[in-house]
């Protein structure tokens, strides 16, 4: 037998790479990840020609990457990411690698350019060189890879190119690798974010394929306007172009963007107002605006967006006052309308935002008295007025233990005056926190079931258990004189109570009644319980009826909840005993 694979992630494993696993040359899968091994990766390893998935990922490995790694032609997957790897990559990355189909040396330290014969792979479906120190021009042959695609558990045939984190630029300012990009029909997934491109994004952009849900950009020097023809990618879900130099308005053609829940142009030069077209993403989430120069009012219809959980409008030039709208958010996480010139006054609709988490209404032109309202968000953590005209005092309503970690640790006794339901620790000069007490009524509801109710309750059944044990006795010992009589029941009174029926039957034997044929006995066997002395209305059609006499009723009572079993005379027919087990 020969091992085609071998499996040890996650073991803890420490150390350095055997190179005897050089020897398992049939072996097609070999995954040693989320460990802690070191030392450099052995050359052994890459005489495993039959090897199809290699993943370190998740180690301490170092050195550099041999370029014979690139030469095993079977190979369908390498991952070695997150490692601390250096160097630059082999210029033969692709060379031979006909079926390579995902590639992942994320979070490592390799430098230099990316290596041409990288477009060759043709076969790659994944490509990650994120958070490296890769630098030079972005390849426009990367378009050539026309497959790309990564599986992500459940989500299957979406594409993903991650080249975040760099130092790469573009070889043309109009960012010609993002025109090269459109060529990847099934592109799903593009995070270019961290790297210096320096360029403007070309109208090309809008040729993506509508496959794209996702564009990462920020923070890489991306100057211009935002081209209209973004409003094209209809399926777009997330679009982050933060930390830029944009310039010029949102165009207008976003309202295109139906599906998009997370929009970030948050710390770019874009001003002018915003109009309502933003309006019309009813699937929005996120809105993050901060960090330019929008001007004029807060759009009322906004408020129509119930599904944002996160509004950040701070650092702009906002005026006019806040919208009534705005506190129809009632599912809003947090709310940053700070560094503006609004006025006028918070509304006490701010107490509708009842899920809320973090307020802030700082550096602007606020005026009157703070809502008393705010008393009733209690998920409220972080709420800041500084650099207003605002008036009063904080409502009273805070109750409950000051919390010791977080935010709270550096606050003093200052910052909770006036909030006498608030308790904790004698420095904050509040009342301190009594114990949790347990609740006196129902452990004495308890007590009393214990100590009253559960003796009287098991005095009572035993009572009633012999009483009936009793009668029951009393009543088959009637029966065992000899007699051939019928009681017709037609021509006497109906007998209800259970020892009047016994005194009437005292003379009458049990199976007269019981077993007058064959077909009652068939019948009754059907039935659980004493099936020999059971009255043939408990066994009628199979059924258990209530139509039978109360005292055959009490001795299939007996027998199912009780236990006591009436054994059958032998030959004599009459009662041999008792059994009570």
């Amino acid at each position: 037998h020969r091992v085609i694979g071998l499996n040890i992630s996650s073991f803890n494993l420490q150390g350095t790479i055997t190179p005897q696993l050089g020897n398992l040359s049939s072996l097609q899968t070999l995954d040693l990840s989320h460990n802690k091994l070191s030392g450099n990766i052995p050359s052994s390893i890459f005489n495993m020609h039959t090897l199809k998935l290699l993943d370190f990922s998740d180690n301490q490995l170092f050195g550099s990457l041999s370029s014979f790694i690139f030469n095993m032609s079977s190979m369908t997957t390498i991952d070695l990411s997150i490692n601390r790897l250096s160097g630059e990559l082999p210029a033969n990355i692709c060379k031979y690698h006909l079926y390579l189909k995902e590639l992942f040396l994320d979070k490592n330290m390799f430098h230099g350019r990316i290596p041409s014969t990288l477009s060759k792979c043709k076969q790659l479906e994944e490509l990650n060189l994120g958070f490296n120190n890769l630098s030079g021009a972005i390849l426009k042959e990367i378009g050539n890879l026309t497959k790309l695609k990564e599986i992500i558990s459940t989500i299957t045939n979406s594409t993903f190119v991650n080249i975040a984190d760099n130092y790469l630029t573009s070889s043309t300012p109009e960012l010609s690798f993002l025109s090269s990009l459109t060529n990847c029909k099934k592109l799903k997934v593009l995070i270019v974010t961290g790297n210096p491109l320096d360029g403007i994004l070309p109208k090309s952009i809008g040729n993506f394929s509508l496959s794209l849900e996702t564009i990462l950009m920020a923070n890489c020097s991306i100057s211009g306007n935002i081209p209209q023809v973004v409003g094209n990618l209809s399926n777009l879900l997330v679009l982050e172009l933060g930390g830029n130099n944009l310039t010029g308005p949102i165009p207008v053609t976003f309202s295109q963007l139906q599906t998009l829940q997370a929009f970030g142009l948050t710390r770019n030069k874009l001003a002018g107002p915003i109009t309502d077209e933003l309006c019309h993403l009813a699937r929005l989430h996120s809105l993050v605006l901060q960090g330019n120069k929008f001007s004029g009012s807060i759009p009322s219809c906004l408020g129509n967006l119930t599904s944002v959980r996160v509004l950040y409008l701070g650092l702009n030039i906002f005026t006019s006052v806040l919208s009534s709208t705005i506190w129809n958010l009632k599912d809003i996480l947090f709310i940053d309308v700070s560094s503006n010139f609004l006025d006028g006054p918070l509304s006490l609709d701010i107490g509708n935002l009842k899920v809320v988490i973090g307020l802030d209404f700082s550096r602007n032109n606020l005026s009157s008295d703070i809502p008393i309202t705010i008393g009733g968000l209690k998920n409220l953590q972080q709420m800041l007025l500084e650099y207003n005209r605002l008036e009063g005092s904080i409502p009273e309503s805070f109750e409950g233990e000051i919390p010791r970690g977080g935010p709270f640790a550096n606050l003093t006794a200052k910052s909770f005056m006036g909030n006498e339901l608030l308790c904790g620790l004698p420095d904050l000069q509040v009342s301190p926190c009594k114990p949790n007490k347990p609740n006196t009524h129902k452990k004495s509801r308890k007590m009393l079931l214990l100590v009253i109710v559960l003796p009287l309750s098991t005095a009572l059944i035993v009572v009633v258990t012999l009483t009936l044990k009793w009668k029951l006795i009393k009543c088959w010992k009637s029966r065992t004189g000899p007699s051939n009589d019928v009681f017709h029941q037609q021509y006497e009174r109906a007998l209800k109570s259970f020892e009047d029926e016994c005194e009437v039957r005292k003379r009458i034997r049990h199976r007269n009644l019981l077993l007058s044929g064959e077909d009652q006995l068939s019948k009754q066997t059907q039935t659980l319980a004493t099936i020999g002395y059971m009255a043939p209305e408990y066994g009628t059609k199979g059924r258990v009826s209530t139509r039978g006499d109360v005292c055959s009723f009490g001795i299939m009572l007996m027998e199912i909840v009780w236990g006591i079993y009436f054994d059958k005379a032998s030959h004599d027919e009459q009662i041999s005993g008792i059994r009570i087990p």
